[in-house]
Formats: C-alpha cells, structure tokens, sequence
C-alpha cells in the first residue's frame, strides 16, 4: 500500500487543477460582474477539485459551524475595530466610545495598541 494508490501524485494532480481554474479565474476577470456561464463553469470546476479530493480522504466533512461561526465573528470585530478607528480619526468620539461600551455589554474588551486594536472575549 505505501505506493499503490500514489497519493502524492493524486495531490499534485488536485493543485495543478486548482491552479488552472485560479487561471481560469483571472483570465475572464470573474470577480467581476460578467458571464454567468463562465462562472458556472468555475464552480463545477470546484466541485470536481472537493469530489476528487474526497476520494483520497480530503474534505471528509463538512464543514463544522463553530468555525464558520468563529470565522464570522472575527471578521464582523475586524469591521467594528475599523469603524471606530475611523470615528476617532474624525474625531467623532462619542461613535467611538459607544462603540466600545456596546462591545463592553457583550463581554468583549477593546485594547487600543501601537500596532493597532485587539479584542478579546471576557
């Protein structure tokens, strides 16, 4: 079994698709609003990487919610550290200050830092 199933080779096939449908991506500017079949195409693209992943144990599960949620959560306190950074650089102080008391309700703490804001759950 060490070579039979040549898994590195499964792998290395896996990322030289992804790297096509990336091309693929950024050759039709599909970040953009555009072509719907392009698009679509892309997808199905990526459904065939998580399927012949699958097939070699990868992606076994899905996803858990904790972690879309945590994710989540990072970003939307990524975004609220950066409208009260902008409130206090138009010296709207009192946005910024409630800003933090609304946080403080739910139990998370500010701490402004040189290098920027960080957060953490109480």
């Amino acid at each position: 079994l060490d070579d039979d199933f040549n898994t590195a080779g499964a792998i290395a096939v896996l990322f030289e698709l992804c790297g096509a449908i990336n091309r693929y991506i950024d050759e039709r500017k599909l970040e953009r609003p555009g072509s719907p079949e392009a698009k679509q195409l892309a997808l199905e693209g990526a459904r065939m990487v998580t399927t012949l992943s699958r097939t070699i144990g990868l992606f076994e599960g899905p996803l858990k919610t904790d972690d879309v949620d945590d994710i989540l959560a990072g970003k939307l306190m990524e975004l609220l550290i950066e409208l009260r950074a902008q409130a206090r650089r138009d010296k709207n102080f009192a946005l910024a200050d409630t800003i933090r008391d609304k946080l403080k309700d739910l139990n998370i703490t500010l701490e402004d830092r040189p290098d920027g804001t960080a957060w953490q759950k109480d």
